[in-house]
């Protein structure tokens, strides 16, 4: 039922008003169902920018605001997925696959090697050469909130690192035949 239906409907019954279309009343109940709509539009906005699924403007950038990160760069649908995916992080997700999931909210995509004799994590991000800097500097304070503060952490932006090496089979002195530096072996192919 529209506003003005149901204002008149309730007052109806009250028989203390004419509600026939030329009044006076009537008009002023026009008036004010007309503003009515206008909130109701509004709230029923602000309601679809608030939930993460149904939010496509000012509501994604609220809460890319609220974790310091704008991403305009992606699609809606991609930046409902990363924000959903930060939002599913608790101070209880430390598994792998959880700090995996971290990394992929910010849009980096992460190797990880755990060294538990001296308390280390090594995080490879895999796409580092696509990400800016800043989001860089972004990504690793963010890690530095999310991972257990126990842990050393060194996060790799580099290209290569020595699972690709590992992956093509070459043994040590093979490498060491072509005194190259770790830069380029980084663009080795």
């Amino acid at each position: 039922m529209s506003h003005m239906g149901n204002m008149t409907a309730r007052l109806k019954p009250l028989g203390l008003y004419s509600l026939e279309s030329s009044t006076v009343v009537y008009k002023e109940l026009l008036c004010y169902a007309q503003q009515l709509e206008a909130v109701a539009d509004e709230i029923s906005n602000l309601l679809k920018e608030s939930i993460v699924t149904s939010a496509e403007d000012y509501g994604i950038e609220m809460w890319e605001l609220l974790w310091g990160v704008k991403r305009s760069d992606m699609d809606i649908a991609k930046r409902r997925q990363a924000i959903s995916e930060r939002l599913a992080l608790t101070g209880r997700s430390c598994t792998v696959d959880d700090v995996k999931n971290f990394f992929l909210s910010l849009g980096a995509k992460a190797e990880i090697s755990e060294d538990y004799i001296k308390n280390r994590l090594y995080i490879h991000i895999t796409n580092g050469s696509e990400i800016s800097m800043n989001l860089r500097k972004y990504i690793s304070a963010q890690a530095l909130e999310f991972l257990p503060a126990h842990l050393a952490v060194f996060l790799d932006y580099r290209l290569g690192n020595w699972n690709t090496l590992d992956q093509k089979n070459n043994t040590f002195n093979t490498y060491d035949a072509m005194n190259y530096t770790w830069d380029k072996l980084e663009h080795y192919e």
